[in-house]
């Protein structure tokens, strides 16, 4: 994790503000990276948002978000260098995030509330549990965390989907209720979550690390591994499609499955099979 923060150090009225801050955001686990201040400037931003969006969307921008946001949209895309990625241009989403729906916990409420391990290699739940020591409780020798008595997860996309789970818990109760059903649903269903578990899931690669590296230096093997991740897809959503026709086509949680992970499954995977 890295957090850019606007560089006030030359204002010494602003250098015990500051250091609270980079204090603070230290104790998360996070990197702090000082930008000068006219790399938060708003100016051109709504701009370089429609290159890198591809539309007009970009120009309202401005009158829903304030100046501040903005300033940091700026820095994000001078820091990352987005636009000097031309094979990149236009094809950027901008999904905006409701964060009325999860239930923010800080460092310290994580911490209270032992949700993970304790550590220094692992401050507060940081994001590299996926290739921690602390991946499961085996490694750890002993149950201490609640992340490390339900992480039972076979690819490092889960440990890090459960590691957002514990630390933005929902508070939409219709969306609650639906991971529940999702997950009584694998525990009802024994054989097929054998069959996932030891056939499928052991052989998914890590996409999001795959995906960086072929944005930028990516070589043939990681091309291959996505590859031959594209031909499984369809070979796991016949697995459930079989599962699903077993069971009552008419029952509620049936239709979830299909809604939740069949139809995003069947989507995604088309632009796969051109590879």
């Amino acid at each position: 994790k890295e957090c850019l923060v606007q560089d006030l150090t030359s204002n010494s009225n602003s250098n015990a503000e500051m250091q609270k801050v980079i204090n603070v955001i230290d104790r998360c686990g996070c990197v702090v990276t000082l930008l000068k201040n006219s790399e938060f400037s708003e100016k051109d931003v709504e701009l370089d948002l429609t290159k890198l969006l591809g539309d007009d969307l970009a120009l309202s921008l401005p009158q829903k978000y304030s100046k501040l946001s903005m300033g940091a949209c700026n820095a994000l895309i001078g820091y990352l260098q987005l636009l000097s990625e031309q094979d990149q241009v236009g094809k950027y989403e901008l999904v905006e995030h409701k964060l009325k729906e999860f239930m923010t916990l800080d460092a310290s409420a994580i911490k209270a509330l032992n949700l993970f391990p304790q550590g220094p290699q692992n401050p507060f739940g940081s994001n590299n549990l996926a290739v921690s020591g602390f991946t499961s409780a085996g490694n750890s020798g002993k149950v201490t965390s609640l992340f490390q008595l339900l992480n039972h997860c076979k690819t490092n996309a889960g440990v890090r989907l459960l590691n957002e789970w514990l630390k933005q818990p929902l508070t939409n109760i219709d969306e609650i209720n639906k991971r529940h059903d999702l997950v009584d649903y694998l525990i009802d269903q024994i054989e097929l979550r054998q069959m996932l578990t030891s056939e499928y899931l052991p052989m998914i690669p890590d996409i999001r690390r795959l995906t960086k590296k072929l944005n930028k230096r990516g070589n043939l093997e990681d091309v291959l591994k996505i590859y031959q991740f594209s031909k499984r897809i369809p070979e796991i959503v016949q697995v459930f499609t079989s599962f699903l026709e077993d069971d009552s086509p008419t029952e509620p949680v049936n239709e979830l499955v299909r809604s939740v992970w069949l139809a995003h499954l069947s989507h995604h995977v088309k632009p796969l099979y051109k590879l």
